[in-house]
């Protein structure tokens, strides 16, 4: 049986973490121009990123198990909320890289340990397990409508930053009961 309140509030930092993420992914062509470099380039290091991003899978995979989640849900939280701000206040080709580099280590450590999280409290049915991945299917068709709403017709690239920065942090207290609900 699955408490309610856990539940939802990690549905809910689920959220709020993909839609902070989104909101900055979608825009990330002309962000990298924003930030002086080619369409080109821009395309092929987001898609090398994502490799990187497996060392933060690798992170979940070797200590997952052996330290409690928080030890790991932090610090991942900090760093994808502190390169959604680098992403979206680049102004040259480094914190652009940088921010990427972060946003995906820590996109590939917390989700599968958010959803691991989903499965340690619904153990009988799994339907939180699919509701937790569903999450980012929505997150993907909500964040650019209000990434674009957010960023206005000019493109004003910092202030999704900010708004990835806030919304990832405000998952974070989110996270607290769920974790310990699944102790």
């Amino acid at each position: 049986t699955v408490s309610r309140g856990p539940a939802v509030l990690l549905v809910a930092a689920m959220m709020l973490v993909q839609v902070g993420n989104f909101v900055v992914w979608t825009f990330a062509e002309s962000i990298g121009e924003h930030a002086g470099l080619s369409a080109r380039y821009t395309a092929t290091f987001l898609g090398l990123s994502q490799l990187v991003g497996l060392i933060g899978a690798g992170i979940t995979l070797k200590f997952g198990a052996r330290v409690g989640k928080m030890v790991l849900i932090v610090p991942a939280i900090a760093a994808m909320a502190v390169g959604n701000l680098l992403v979206g206040t680049a102004i040259s080709p480094s914190p652009f890289i940088a921010g990427f580099i972060a946003i995906n280590l820590a996109f590939f450590c917390l989700a599968p340990l958010l959803l691991a999280l989903a499965a340690e409290l619904d153990t009988n049915s799994g339907r939180l397990v699919v509701l937790a991945g569903s999450v980012a299917l929505v997150a993907g068709a909500v964040a650019p409508s209000v990434g674009g709403w957010i960023a206005g017709d000019s493109g004003h690239w910092p202030r999704l930053g900010v708004t990835g920065l806030a919304l990832v942090l405000l998952a974070l207290p989110l996270l607290v009961l769920p974790v310990r609900a699944a102790r």
